[in-house]
């Protein structure tokens, strides 16, 4: 019966073009991202174990301060790269390539450098002004230097993206900088890994991982034949600009609640808040590795006019995404304490912030990629003032409770908005398109006009 049960499933993979992509591009994907989850994992362990959770946490606050300050200096075009790659990839405009890779790595030098000196000049002042240690300086001031470098990085890992080369694109995502950091931990710094020595072997993970992906986009481009052809800068920002509200709008959801309970809680709470939302980030790893490979099928299949066979694709995907984002939520659920101990013991005062953000990560991954769609489709205005609205709101009621912060009531509140960014697109493009991301088990949503 089993048998017979793999004869036609791997019968119905190989007659759908579009499902056998999905599972075969998704599995690569989702191997390199569960190589540099396990790899940032023994990362946060290596770190908790020399700095304990005031190191975690002083990493992450970094991190944030970089991630924030990259995503506006991108201006969302580490995301509309992806979009019009998928565009010009065709044997009329493929041309244009070489002139949108030059013109993004102008743009960018000319945004970060400046932003960068002046990060560099002030951190001292802004961090006495914050009241912090020395070393948030010292992290501010490499975050100057390194942005560059970063923003660049991060705009070349989705160019490489958008030529479908995902083993390498999502290597340097999700692997190299961590592989560079535990092998700087383990042969430099074995037993005295100092906060700042940290910081800058996270400097010197992100600079070899940009210099592999212009390595890579170099040797992509000596295969495309130049020519004066241009694109249309116009439409290129009129699409990044809304993109870039969006990314920002996600970076800030992860970065302000660490922020809030740095400056009204602890460094210590911090990271443990900062494992508990790793570990329930494991939920969406899957909806994360889907992404990868639909976003360059969404923005092709759409802008062809291929919308039945989007819609059935979708369909396949979010099934996918859903039942195995239920079976991550369960095991993190039972094996949660077990897992925030290997941190260390003070890890599982996380145990119930685990189980709220895990809850709340299954909710989102019932959605399916409605972002990522509305992002490729063309629909990046809705989905910027969505995310800009509920982040604005997300910072308000953070205001209200501050008196009272903890890492639980942050937990729940941050929920409460991850379901509210999911669920409110899915409506609208639902209602207004008859377009369905979202799946229900066991609940028969009406079909609309491209489902079989």
């Amino acid at each position: 019966m089993l048998s017979s049960i793999l004869k036609n499933l791997n019968a119905k993979i190989q007659e759908d073009s579009n499902l056998k992509v999905l599972l075969s591009g998704s599995a690569i994907s989702l191997f390199l991202k569960v190589g540099g989850l396990l790899l940032g994992y023994f990362l946060i362990f290596l770190i908790s174990k020399q700095t304990g959770a005031e190191g975690v946490g002083l990493y992450q606050i970094i991190l944030k301060i970089l991630t924030i300050v990259g995503v506006i200096s991108s201006m969302g075009m580490n995301i509309s790269v992806l979009r019009f790659i998928g565009q010009l990839n065709n044997d009329i405009e493929r041309s244009k390539i070489h002139f949108l890779d030059n013109y993004i790595v102008r743009i960018t030098l000319i945004v970060t450098v400046p932003v960068g000196i002046i990060l560099f000049l002030n951190a001292d002042n802004i961090i006495q002004w914050l009241g912090k240690e020395n070393e948030y300086s010292y992290g501010l001031k490499l975050v100057g230097i390194i942005l560059p470098f970063y923003v660049i990085n991060q705009i070349s890992i989705e160019f490489i993206r958008g030529f479908k080369l995902l083993k390498l694109s999502e290597f340097i995502r999700n692997v190299l900088t961590y592989l560079v950091m535990v092998i700087g931990i383990i042969l430099i710094f074995p037993k005295d890994l100092a906060k700042i020595d940290l910081l800058t072997l996270l400097f010197i993970g992100i600079f070899i991982s940009f210099i592999s992906s212009r390595w890579i986009i170099r040797k992509l481009l000596k295969k495309i034949k130049k020519s004066k052809v241009y694109f249309d800068r116009k439409e290129f920002f009129q699409t990044s600009f809304p993109i870039m509200v969006t990314t920002l709008s996600t970076a800030l959801f992860g970065a302000i609640p660490i922020f809030f309970l740095d400056h009204f809680t602890s460094q210590s709470e911090v990271g443990i808040y900062s494992v508990a939302y790793r570990l329930a980030s494991t939920v969406t790893l899957v909806l994360v590795a889907v992404n990868t490979i639909s976003a360059p099928k969404f923005a092709e299949m759409y802008w062809k006019g291929e919308i039945a066979e989007l819609q059935k694709f979708i369909n396949q995907s979010t099934k996918i995404i859903f039942y195995v984002s239920l079976i991550l939520t369960i095991t993190i659920i039972l094996g949660g304490k077990v897992f925030l101990q290997i941190f260390g013991g003070q890890f599982v005062e996380g145990y119930s912030v685990l189980i709220i953000l895990s809850i709340g990560q299954l909710i989102n991954a019932s959605t399916g990629s409605v972002g990522v769609f509305m992002n490729m489709s063309g629909r990046q205005g809705v989905l910027s003032k969505i995310f800009a609205y509920s982040s604005i709101f997300l910072l308000i009621s953070l205001i209200l409770v501050k008196d009272r912060l903890n890492m639980g009531l942050v937990s729940v509140i941050v929920v409460f908005f991850h379901i509210m960014i999911s669920i409110i697109p899915s409506y609208i493009l639902y209602k207004k398109d008859s377009i369905s991301t979202f799946y229900i088990p066991f609940i028969n949503v009406k079909k609309n006009k491209f489902q079989d």
